[in-house]
């Protein structure tokens, strides 16, 4: 079974995606499937999907095409914990370093001092170079 609104797989027997609330699908359409073309840059992984829109919809608001690509691993009932969670953040090449400045600018975020790229204020390590950023 499918979410067509967020397109995670569910075992049989789930019926609605828990994340969207959408009732689920047999099979995602072929021509539905949506596919980053080159023209997109990864600007973050989120382990977290509220962080994940909450940074989409700051974006969206600001003007920028965003698109969220969720590769989590996920099996309903059992909670899936951050570690199996990774929706990755993309934005026009074009838009990258303005959607980049857009995110430092806000409160949740801050820049890896070893690798500079955007991470997540409460992050013990950074999830593109593995630094460790705060003390236990």
């Amino acid at each position: 079974m499918f979410c067509p609104q967020c397109k995670s797989e569910y075992k049989d027997g789930i019926l609605v995606c828990p994340e969207c609330n959408v009732e689920l699908v047999e099979k995602l359409p072929e021509d539905e499937v949506e596919y980053l073309p080159k023209k997109y840059k990864l600007l973050y992984t989120f382990y977290n999907p509220i962080e994940a829109n909450l940074a989409k919809g700051l974006l969206m608001e600001s003007g920028f095409d965003v698109k969220l690509e969720n590769i989590s691993f996920t099996v309903e009932p059992v909670f899936v914990s951050s570690e199996m969670t990774r929706i990755k953040l993309w934005v026009r090449e074009e838009e990258f370093e303005e959607a980049e400045r857009i995110l430092k600018e806000t409160e949740n975020y801050e820049i890896c001092p070893a690798c500079g790229h955007i991470v997540l204020k409460d992050e013990k390590i950074c999830p593109w170079c593995d630094e460790k950023l705060k003390e236990d």
